[in-house]
């Protein structure tokens, strides 16, 4: 079976239900007789079956997030550390220091404390980000979608659409305001392969892969570099396979003929010679081993590709283990800017993404019958931010000179400095304000009764004196 002959297989059964996909698999594996020079797997999840390193081996959008998905996870034979280190590094980027809220003048106390507690609830300032990240990192893009309160609740719970490695969704757009929306999630039957319209209808299709004219295969960089992780890790394997057979140090005895062979293969087998023992004899003796250049040769490999995912997915090389090769001493400010501008479009996307969602969530809660607010608000901006030292230094610097100019209000103030978050910071701040305002009453309240005291106590020694 050639290339050609096995790609036109691979496509009629994919079209195939899966059950139906197992069983032909499985008939055909079991065929005695009969040797097929691909992996049967290959027929149901997309692998690749040319291995040799040369040719680029995911070329399709479906075969990069399906093989994303099984290195990710270590199921693939090559590639599943690397895929793992630059999805996990590339989404604690993205992540950043978590979401920040910057309400603006209209929005209610009512309206943030509804956004404040539907980000606690949903873990949005935690776990739950990372994995909305982390779908967009490896699928292009995410869909988490919302679901009624509990009984015991009122506040909707954020789901996502699940990505299992072998079915898939597909965004439904329509043209809106000379742009495309997505309105409709068509979901992947497993019977029968076709698309069918998913039930769920308050979602937030969130999209960071792909390019604005082409809608559905949304690419994503770790999808780019899958055939350099592939490359490097085989690298790394040929490198313990030279090691262990071709790098060991072997004694060698040079002898003139056949006879004086003889003679020192028969003493060394009669004396049971080992390494380290000593050897007298005619025969000119001495240790073996390979040169360093199949080495340097595997070095070199592994850093080409690891310049070629470094420049691709904006991770510093360093941070995937080549700190000789940052030979430049970089600043930390000049890290943070690559880093800056290697996520900045995805912290974008997916801050507008969340912010779509806030808005959802208070809706939904209006037409449930919710009575934490009457109305929704989208005076708000969310915010990805991701901060560096020396930078976050010099602005807080200049805010806070034009804080004390009286040029800027202290919310403008708040809402510019990144990592923090300033409905969680007015609130500490009106709640230390109440807590000082007690106390220094309390304190008056104390001084006002030993003032008393004193005068009482003054007014009796004055009688007592007068008497």
């Amino acid at each position: 079976m050639n290339e050609k002959q096995f790609s036109k297989l691979q496509k009629s059964v994919q079209a195939m239900p899966l059950d139906d996909k197992i069983k032909l698999v499985q008939a055909m594996s079991g065929t005695e007789g009969v040797t097929f020079e691909v992996a049967m797997s290959s027929l149901l999840d997309g692998e690749p079956i040319n291995k040799t390193g040369y040719d680029r081996l995911y070329k399709t959008y479906s075969s990069q997030v399906i093989n994303t998905h099984k290195k990710y996870k270590g199921f693939s034979d090559y590639g599943c550390a690397q895929v793992r280190c630059i999805v996990d590094i590339r989404t604690a980027f993205i992540s950043a220091e978590g979401i920040s809220i910057i309400p603006g003048s209209k929005i209610s106390k009512k309206q943030i404390d509804f956004i404040d507690n539907f980000i606690k609830l949903n873990k949005l300032d935690a776990g739950r980000l990372f994995d909305i990240v982390r779908q967009t990192e490896m699928n292009g893009y995410s869909v988490p979608y919302l679901i009624p309160s509990r009984k015991d609740e009122d506040t909707p719970r954020i789901l996502l659409f699940p990505f299992n490695g072998t079915s898939t969704i597909k965004p439904h757009y329509r043209m809106e305001h000379d742009t495309y929306s997505v309105d409709r999630i068509m979901i992947k039957s497993r019977d029968s392969g076709d698309y069918r319209e998913s039930s769920i209808k308050t979602f937030v299709f969130i999209r960071t892969g792909g390019t604005a004219d082409d809608l559905y295969d949304l690419t994503t960089k770790v999808g780019l570099v899958l055939n350099e992780c592939d490359n490097y890790d085989k690298a790394v394997r040929d490198l313990r396979v030279l090691n262990a057979k071709c790098s060991r140090i072997t004694p060698t005895w040079e002898t003139q003929g056949k006879q004086e062979t003889d003679t020192v293969v028969k003493w060394l087998k009669e004396n049971h010679w080992k390494v380290g023992d000593g050897f007298v004899g005619t025969a000119k003796f001495k240790y073996n081993s390979s040169d360093n250049m199949p080495v340097k040769n595997l070095q070199d490999e592994m850093a080409i590709n690891s310049k070629i995912i470094a420049s691709t997915t904006g991770i510093p090389i360093h941070w995937m283990g080549w700190v000789d090769l940052m030979s430049n001493r970089a600043t930390a400010e000049e890290l943070y800017n690559v880093i800056n501008n290697a996520t900045i479009e995805e912290r974008t996307i997916i801050s507008d993404g969340i912010k779509s969602l806030l808005i959802l969530a208070q809706k939904m809660h209006i037409n449930s019958g919710g009575e934490k607010i009457n109305e929704f608000s989208d005076d708000f901006k969310v915010d990805l931010p991701l901060i560096d030292l020396g930078r976050f230094k010099d602005m807080v610097t200049a805010y806070h000179q034009l804080y004390e100019d009286e040029i800027i209000s202290q919310k403008s103030y708040m809402n510019a400095v990144p990592g923090i978050d300033p409905i969680f910071e007015a609130k500490q701040i009106e709640a230390e304000r109440k807590a000082n305002e007690k106390l220094m009453a309390k304190k008056v309240d104390m001084n006002k009764t030993l003032n008393g005291e004193e005068e009482d106590k003054e007014e009796t020694d004055q009688e007592e004196k007068d008497e």
